[in-house]
């Protein structure tokens, strides 16, 4: 008799199930179940991929579940609930659209999915090597920024490690010898990590995803453009975040 050990995250097994073909994977639909976790049940596929981080696995396979929302529901007060045991799993690659009536829950699902909205019952698997970037209809941008200080605050830790390294290299010229080799230290440290992150190509990554997404010129304030102008700034510097 086939027997196939349906495990939890200590390892031990939970049960034996007979009627294999009847027990289907909660996030892929296959049916090649050993493992379960709560109400999640998951193949041998889904279960490597989001507990062990397949990340190089992932990068060239697109029947790799990178990201599964298990039972999540969503009630605002005082009873108002607008989703209810929601089941997804989304595949690497794959292009997913959310359609629905006003009201529908379709605003609230996108923020539980992008990590800003923590108020939900269910559980959410997010496969290591991924983030999750939300998009808003309306972006809130600086009116007084221009489109390249905008774009750069995807990148804006980097950005900040190139103005310390510019304002340290500035001090050393007229720092005294005792604090210029301070100064020095620090400079080294500085660069040490900017060349670790490829910060040098900044400047040229910018301009390459600005052209792409067809941005208002960099100089341009944010106050003098569009709707749909700042959107693209605002897809643009999502885009670039890590």
């Amino acid at each position: 008799m086939d027997m196939t050990a349906l495990r939890g995250t200590d390892e031990r097994p939970l049960m034996y199930h007979k009627r294999l073909p009847s027990v289907r994977c909660t996030l892929c639909g296959r049916r090649r179940i050993v493992r379960q976790r709560k109400r999640l049940v998951r193949c041998q596929l889904c279960h490597d991929t989001i507990n062990e981080g397949a990340t190089n696995l992932m990068a060239t396979n697109d029947k790799q579940v990178i990201f599964s929302l298990v039972n999540v529901g969503k009630v605002y007060p005082p009873k108002k609930q607008v989703l209810r045991e929601i089941y997804l799993g989304f595949y690497y690659g794959a292009k997913i659209g959310v359609l629905g009536l006003n009201g529908s829950g379709k605003s609230s699902l996108l923020k539980i999915i992008a990590g800003v909205d923590q108020n939900f019952t269910g559980e959410i698997s997010r496969s290591k090597g991924y983030s999750v970037g939300l998009l808003e209809q309306e972006p809130e941008l600086d009116p007084n920024k221009t489109v390249k200080e905008v774009v750069e605050e995807g990148k804006k830790e980097l950005v900040a490690l190139l103005k310390e390294y510019e304002a340290v290299s500035n001090k050393i010229g007229e720092s005294a010898p005792g604090e210029m080799e301070k100064l020095l230290d620090k400079q080294a440290q500085l660069q040490e990590k900017i060349e670790a992150a490829n910060g040098w190509e900044l400047e040229n990554h910018l301009e390459i995803a600005m052209d792409a997404l067809r941005c208002p010129p960099a100089d341009q304030t944010i106050g003098t453009l569009s709707g749909g102008e700042k959107r693209r700034v605002a897809l643009c510097r999502l885009m670039i975040q890590e």
